[in-house]
């Protein structure tokens, strides 16, 4: 059961949401503002489980029946709107509980999850093996849990239907259907949404007739099932169109008594300036390297130098750390590197043979996109390395400092200025990625206009002029 103190860097958010539950004084809509993967979900979680605490005194007690289903978000006065592309995180040893194991077979459990995977009721990808973390993110079956926009989805067709034919095949005994439930369906408290071309749609948040999904207002105005109030959490608020917004207002101007609505959000300026206007703002920050080093101790059994890589690449998040297995990063850096020192020599064949390994796939999925995005990420920091070294010298700070003989080779033949065009050109394919570019023509242009740049001869410029 996750507490504050479990939350590095959380401590201004704790503070202003502990002192609003203490004096009676919590507003009734809130905006967890900030970085992404840094717990304004986890938080948002801990406040919703201080106010529906049955117990007296100091809230969250978390030992009463309400707290606990908080925390295993099923709790009938608790709705958490949750991208179906996101994942939810679980501990190994509850698997391995749940599934009546012993708490160190996780090979077993990783196992069943693979296949999982493969009938197609748990989403990809799944932890690898030899994985070293305490917490799992694990994604669901998306495509087997929700209707395409303005259809409807038949029973056979869902996630539950499957696990079904699995038990009635022989596929999945008693054991196995309890570790499957738990993964693979969403519990009570969530509410999943597919986050569409135009993001976040109205039907999420006001009831249209014929639809049978749970919205945001529908909830917040019926009567409590336990206590006094209801709280609804919209993560990744910045999705929500602006019609969706704009159906929030009359929640946001005429709060149903004892309700609460939080939204979460990386990008609070995506949210219509009527809605920011009408929120309680709960600023998140990012964590120190520091900070996400001490995380990264607590809850993996990485070696010291994949705790620093997963810092380096993390980027303040670490949420965004827990989700990579650190040696496939380290193989994407590695490509990725061995790809810049190519266009950089202007070897035409070795990019040939090199971009494969970068590009993954055709080039032109969402995943290969996501790929070249940390590829991107990674190349950046090493250009700020080459500069740093191209700069100051030895004294300069590297956050590859694996690779401190390869950048003092590659400063020295670059130099600060083509240390800084490489950085401008690594933004620019950044900027056309994230553009929706085609993932191998930006790799290309990248790499070609790295190639080196054949000065004119003297005559031929004389014969221009």
């Amino acid at each position: 059961m996750t507490r504050w103190e479990d939350l590095i860097g959380a401590e201004r958010p704790r503070a202003l949401c502990d002192r609003a539950v203490a004096r009676g004084d919590v507003a009734h809509a809130y905006l967890f503002a900030g970085p992404e993967g840094v717990g304004k979900r986890a938080g948002a979680l801990l406040l919703a489980r201080a106010l529906l605490c049955a117990a007296e005194g100091a809230r969250p007690c978390g030992a009463c029946a309400a707290c606990r289903d908080v925390a295993g978000l099923r709790h009938e006065d608790l709705l958490v709107l949750h991208g179906a592309a996101g994942p939810l995180w679980h501990e190994p040893a509850r698997l391995a509980e749940v599934g009546g194991l012993p708490a160190d077979a996780r090979d077993e459990v990783l196992e069943f999850l693979e296949r999982l995977a493969s009938w197609g009721v748990l989403g990809r990808p799944v932890p690898a093996a030899g994985e070293r973390r305490r917490l799992w993110p694990l994604y669901l079956a998306a495509e087997g849990l929700l209707a395409r926009e303005g259809g409807r989805v038949r029973e056979e067709e869902t996630v539950a239907g499957r696990l079904a034919r699995l038990r009635e095949a022989g596929k999945l005994g008693p054991t196995e259907s309890r570790i499957a439930r738990l993964v693979a369906l969403p519990p009570l408290s969530v509410s999943l949404y597919r986050s569409g071309p135009r993001g976040l749609g109205i039907a999420s948040f006001a009831p249209r007739e014929g639809r049978s999904e749970r919205s945001v207002r529908e909830f917040l105005e019926r009567r409590p099932a336990r206590g006094a109030r209801k709280v609804a959490v919209v993560d990744d608020a910045h999705c929500m169109t602006e019609e969706a917004q704009n159906s929030l207002l009359k929640t946001l101007e005429e709060p149903p008594p004892g309700a609460v609505l939080v939204l979460v959000t990386p990008n609070p300026a995506a949210l219509l300036p009527t809605i920011l206007s009408r929120v309680r703002r709960v600023p998140w920050r990012a964590l120190s390297g520091a900070e996400i080093l001490t995380l990264l101790e607590g809850v993996t059994d990485y070696p010291v130098e994949e705790r620093a890589l997963l810092a380096q690449f993390a980027g303040g998040s670490p949420g965004r750390a827990l989700r990579e297995n650190p040696a496939a990063l380290r193989e994407l850096r590695d490509a990725a590197i061995a790809l810049l020192r190519v266009g950089v020599a202007g070897d035409l064949r070795g990019f040939l043979a090199a971009a494969p390994r970068l590009v993954g796939g055709r080039g032109a999925r969402e995943e290969d996109r996501d790929r070249l995005l940390k590829a991107l990420d990674f190349l950046l920091l090493y250009a700020r390395d080459l500069a740093g070294r191209a700069l100051i010298g030895e004294g300069a700070a590297l956050a590859n400092l694996d690779l401190a003989v390869e950048i003092e080779r590659d400063a020295a033949l670059l130099g600060a200025r083509g240390a800084s065009r490489l950085g401008r050109a690594l933004l620019e394919a950044r900027d056309r990625l994230l553009g929706f570019s085609d993932p191998r023509l930006v790799i290309e242009a990248l790499v070609f206009s790295l190639f080196p740049r054949e000065e004119p001869a003297a005559g031929a410029i004389a014969a221009v002029r």
